[in-house]
């Protein structure tokens, strides 16, 4: 992993003293994999606080829900209000005296 560049040499081989550099690509990319390591540590957080901030927001929605079908409950059981008819409609619209849903009617007595 290391290169060595310089030997000194010296009168005493068991006194070999060597200067050894790093390559200037190794460090560059030990430089790269600390940024990236941060990186990675801060998206991490990022998530888990997103994690807790998605089972709080679900909690609450939960927590609205549940309130909501406790009071239509409560309404119901007390007489309060009636539940829909599936027949009838909110658009206000009569759909008996209603021009377009006659003319559907008689194309489709036409068809048969």
């Amino acid at each position: 992993m290391f290169k060595v560049t310089h030997v000194k040499k010296s009168t005493n081989p068991a006194e070999e003293e060597r200067c050894i550099e790093r390559r200037p690509k190794e460090i560059h990319m030990e430089g790269n994999i600390g940024f990236l390591n941060a990186e990675l540590a801060a998206v991490a957080n990022r998530e888990r606080k997103r994690e807790v901030e998605i089972a709080t927001s679900k909690e609450a929605e939960n927590k609205r829900y549940k309130v909501l079908e406790a009071q239509l409950t409560f309404n119901f059981e007390s007489g309060n209000i009636l539940p829909l008819c599936p027949a009838s409609s909110d658009d206000g619209v009569d759909y008996e005296g209603d021009e377009n849903f006659k003319g559907e009617k008689e194309s489709y007595a036409d068809n048969e």
